[in-house]
Formats: structure tokens, sequence, C-alpha cells
């Protein structure tokens, strides 16, 4: 049974009673899910390009391990926070927004779809890499 505050906060108090009816409570609800992804693009643009990172950065961390290995100590850590810290932060700085132009440049009506779809490739990646 439903609970009347859930269908408040839903702003479902009156249950489509046709399929047209149905039709244009999804279509609203997609819309307003879609608008409110787009206000948070920079967010899912930066945490699409974290994700990217975190699959790849191994091959940077080897790179790096390999020349440095006969570094001394301070120099390897040095190495590492500077390549880690600010490498990486830099490259997701500058690839972010570029992920969320190509993000916008969708249009709000294909947002979730393209949001879905590069999270999956991400899913797949990370499979195939023996990330997961």
């Amino acid at each position: 049974m439903l609970d009347a505050t859930l269908l408040a906060d839903l702003q479902l108090n009156d249950l489509p009673g046709t399929a047209p009816e149905a039709a244009r409570l999804v279509e609203g609800s997609y819309l307003r899910l879609a608008g409110w992804l787009e206000g948070h693009l920079p967010r899912i643009g930066t945490l699409i390009a974290a994700t990217s990172i975190s699959l790849y950065g191994r091959y940077l961390t080897d790179t790096v391990r390999k020349t440095a290995r006969d570094w001394p100590f301070l120099l390897r850590v040095g190495l590492f926070v500077v390549v880690v810290g600010f490498a990486v932060g830099a490259i997701i700085a500058a690839v972010a927004p570029l992920i969320t132009a190509g993000l916008r440049s969708v249009g709000t009506l294909y947002l979730l779809p393209a949001i879905l779809c590069a999270f999956i490739v991400i899913g797949i990646l990370a499979e195939r890499s023996g990330r997961i």
C-alpha cells in the first residue's frame, strides 16, 4: 500500500487514469531528472574524468616507479607527490570541462542516456583491465 506522504513527495497525489496521462507523467519526470542532471554537469564531468584516470593511473605510477627506481628515497617520494598529486589533478581539472562541454552539447533530452552510456563504458573498461 502506498503511503500518502510518499505520493506527495513524488508529486503523485493524483495517479494517472489513462495511458496519455501516464505518458505525460513519465515524460515530465524524465525531463525534471534531466534538468537536475544538467545542473550538476560540472560534477558529473569531474566524476567521469577522475574515474577514467583511476582506471589508467596504474600505468602512470608504474612508469614513474620504473623511471625513479634508482633515485634516492626522498627524490622518489617527491616525484611521486608531484606526479600523482599535481599532474593527475591537473589532468582531471583540464579534462573535466571538456567532458562537461561534450555532455552539454548532447542536449537535455539525451543527457541521461549519454551519462548512463559513459558509466557503462567505464564499467566495461574497468572489467577488461581487471579492476573489477
